[in-house]
């Protein structure tokens, strides 16, 4: 079932979309679902997804990338 998240958009956003849609053919539902409601899921989510990713003790930053998109690619998720 898909949200309709595009409904959720303030102005700005809608206008920053389609750009974003014809330059990288789509938008990743994680780009959209941090867009909608911002401060409310967005902000917190971000920084906590961010310091996870950043600071992980024994791998890389390219390993840390590597295994996120490795985990979306068997979530069936675009990375």
């Amino acid at each position: 079932m898909r949200l309709g998240l595009d409904r959720m958009l303030s102005r700005v956003q809608r206008l920053l979309i389609p750009p974003y849609r014809r330059i990288f053919d789509g938008v990743p539902g994680p780009v959209l679902l941090v867009s909608v409601r911002k401060k409310f899921f967005g902000d917190g989510w971000s920084v906590c997804m961010s310091h996870g990713m950043r600071n992980a003790k024994h791998w890389t930053k390219s390993e840390t990338e590597l295994f996120a998109a490795f985990v979306s690619k068997c979530n069936s998720c675009g990375y």
